[in-house]
């Protein structure tokens, strides 16, 4: 008896976790800009990475924008915690610059955690993927953007701007 209370205990531990699946990211690749991408390299590498920062957040910035339009909406708290956050650097991954759109801190985390339910979905409630589905309707705008704003800071650098 007492080996079956544990064996239930461990796979009742087991079933709860959750494993958030692959994430799918928009890369943008700079291909067909050969004069920014040839500027990007003679620039210095902490400002290069300020301007492609700058460009990935204003690409991220839509897919707020388009976020918040299709969150659902019970009291707003959801909504409103969506941010665009900056992608974290680390020592063994020093150069990479991105953006992120996230509810609160993390999923399934803070007053928001619910976030992660919606977006996925549970056992007993169908995912309403209203983050992957913004990313989807304005991933093509996403990248116009990304590309205008650092064909924008490439010029404003070669003349001088900072």
């Amino acid at each position: 008896m007492g080996v079956m209370k544990t064996l239930s205990m461990q796979t009742h531990k087991r079933s709860h976790k959750r494993t958030v699946g692959p994430k799918k990211i928009v890369v943008f690749t700079i291909e067909g800009l050969p004069a920014v991408t040839a500027a990007l390299r003679g620039f210095e590498p902490k400002v290069a990475r300020k301007y492609l920062a700058k460009a990935c957040r204003a690409a991220a910035k839509l897919v707020l924008a388009t976020a918040k339009e299709l969150t659902p909406v019970l009291t707003g708290a959801l909504r409103a915690s969506l941010k665009v956050r900056a992608k974290k650097r680390t020592r063994q991954n020093k150069t990479d610059v991105g953006a992120s759109v996230q509810t609160g801190s993390a999923w399934f985390k803070g007053d928001t955690y619910y976030g992660g339910m919606i977006e996925f979905g549970t056992k007993h409630i169908t995912a309403r993927r209203f983050l992957r589905g913004a990313r989807d309707k304005v991933e093509d705008r996403a990248r116009d953007e990304f590309k205008r704003q650092l064909v924008a800071a490439v010029a404003a650098a070669g003349q001088g701007a900072p």
